[in-house]
């Protein structure tokens, strides 16, 4: 009996099978970097528009949060000195004071300058590339035309969203305008020089990797 159930135990014992994880092989640097250059060929600038709108709005952002720091620091620092011009300290631990507070102001005036700007600026720019992406997309090709759509319609949209009058409003426009077809006709040439085809150039020719 105790036999017969000691055979029943051993049969009904399954062998453990070690189960071992497949590891995904690692790839060279110059594997990544070919499979970098085909997610991205034959977009503007090299990059895929998700990419790039990404990269736009971080370079935009930063530009505008250092630009926007500078000149509020600036400003906080001339208004501090206005505001304080008639009661200027007379000893040593008044003067003290005085500059550890007009340090704090002027780096909170920097600060909120700075922020506002810098989300203006990362706004536009990625606002831009997007649209000029989006109307690539609509018009099924990639020219200076999407180019100068997007600036045109970022420029009236930047006018107006920072209080311009109609007629200021019309001159940014025209300055992104402008900008818009120099930007989409360099974008145009280099695309052009990468060997792709672009309607008023023709095909250039491929250049050897």
């Amino acid at each position: 009996m105790s036999s017969s159930v000691a055979a029943n135990a051993a049969n009904s014992e399954e062998p453990v099978q070690s189960i071992e994880k497949k590891e995904r092989p690692e790839l060279s640097l110059k594997e990544l970097t070919r499979e970098w250059s085909d997610v991205n060929a034959g977009h503007r600038l090299n990059l895929a528009p998700g990419l790039r709108v990404a990269a736009a709005g971080i370079v935009g952002g930063t530009a505008g949060l250092a630009g926007g720091l500078y000149r509020g620091w600036a400003r906080a620092s001339l208004r501090y000195l206005a505001e304080n011009a008639h009661r200027m300290p007379t000893t040593k631990g008044g003067w003290y004071f005085y500059h550890k507070r007009k340090n704090y102001v002027v780096l909170q005036g920097g600060l909120a300058t700075g922020l506002v700007r810098g989300a203006k600026y990362g706004a536009v720019s990625a606002g831009f590339f997007a649209l000029e992406a989006y109307i690539d997309q609509v018009r099924g090709t990639i020219d200076f035309l999407s180019t100068m759509a997007s600036a045109g319609t970022v420029g009236v949209a930047y006018g107006l969203m920072s209080g311009l009058m109609f007629k200021q409003a019309l001159r940014s426009s025209k300055q992104f305008l402008a900008f818009g077809t120099v930007a989409g006709m360099m974008e145009d040439f280099i695309r052009y020089k990468r060997g792709y085809e672009v309607w008023y150039l023709g095909r250039g020719r491929t250049v050897a990797a």
